[in-house]
């Protein structure tokens, strides 16, 4: 229960903290590369190096199996049911529906209830869906078909995996010196702090009520963070056992990423609507699934 309520008490002095100008705008803008660039990489490290890789290759593959067919299911499906709403919506709202703020919101939760075996699953379903962010959604958005595999290989969370990987399989022949060990374990430790901090200022940065303008930024929350983790969990439960369900319903029903305001900003779609969508899909996952995560993390074992 400390954990539950640490996380929300983070979240409120961040989101208190950016009201009353303690945090900048340009400070949330610094936070979020920091975390990125620096804690992830760090997080994954820590993680990886701390499980046997070999124990879990096959659950892994399981990961990226259900990641690859159901957001795949979810850009194609998205598409064809949001072919009435006007392109400038329908576009972020797609991308919405089938990606969700792993990086910020669903790893360092699910790596402080679930451990590093949590975080590697997490990191294995964001890898994936890097590749249908760049190859498929990205190209809607600029309207263009495109490749940018270097994005994607390049991201500090693959290399970090890439790394944590290799440490992982060798960890018998090579290991880190203790003052790397130290360092990489301390800079991980500030992720669910500094993640938290990073998701109040943003909720306070933005108006709280702005989503009652637009019908799509309730409707799309609901549908994202209740209505579809309710639909995928009987099918993840039944092929890969309620662990991996429960894991991978999270990772689907994280709200919505913060790139789909920066993308429809600078591509001329709705990003108010994007913003508010954001605000409304945080409140539904900390509020209903954060809860049922937490409690259900006590009764399972991965």
């Amino acid at each position: 229960m400390n954990d539950f309520f640490f996380l929300f008490i983070m979240v409120a002095i961040g989101f208190i903290a950016y009201k009353i100008k303690w945090f900048s705008k340009s400070f949330i803008e610094a936070l979020g590369p920091l975390l990125l660039k620096i804690c992830y990489p760090a997080l994954i490290i820590k993680s990886m190096t701390a499980i046997n890789i070999k124990d879990y290759g096959g659950k892994a593959f399981t990961v990226v199996i259900i990641t690859l067919l159901t957001t795949t299911a979810l850009f194609f499906g998205g598409k064809f049911a949001m072919r009435k709403i006007p392109r400038k919506k329908s576009v972020p709202l797609n991308f919405i529906l089938g990606v969700g703020n792993v990086n910020y919101i669903g790893l360092p939760i699910i790596g402080l209830l679930f451990g590093p075996v949590g975080v590697f699953y997490a990191v294995t379903h964001s890898g994936i869906q890097d590749f249908f962010v760049w190859l498929l959604y990205y190209p809607t958005f600029i309207n263009k078909k495109g490749k940018n595999v270097f994005k994607i290989i390049a991201s500090p969370c693959i290399i970090a995996l890439i790394i944590g990987i290799a440490l992982s399989f060798f960890g018998d022949r090579f290991k880190l010196p203790e003052f790397a060990v130290m360092t990489i374990s301390q800079i991980a430790g500030l992720t669910s702090p500094l993640a938290m901090l990073f998701l109040g200022a943003t909720i306070a940065s933005n108006p709280i009520f702005g989503f009652l303008r637009d019908r799509n930024s309730i409707f799309m929350p609901i549908v994202k963070v209740l209505l579809l983790p309710a639909v995928l969990f009987p099918f993840y439960y039944f092929t890969s056992g309620l662990p991996m369900a429960v894991i991978m319903c999270t990772l689907f029903a994280c709200p919505a990423p913060i790139m789909s305001i920066i993308w429809s900003h600078e591509t001329g779609h709705d990003y108010k609507l994007c913003s508010d969508t954001i605000v409304f899909s945080t409140f539904l996952f900390l509020a209903a699934i954060f809860p049922a995560l937490y409690f259900l993390s006590k009764t399972i074992s991965l």
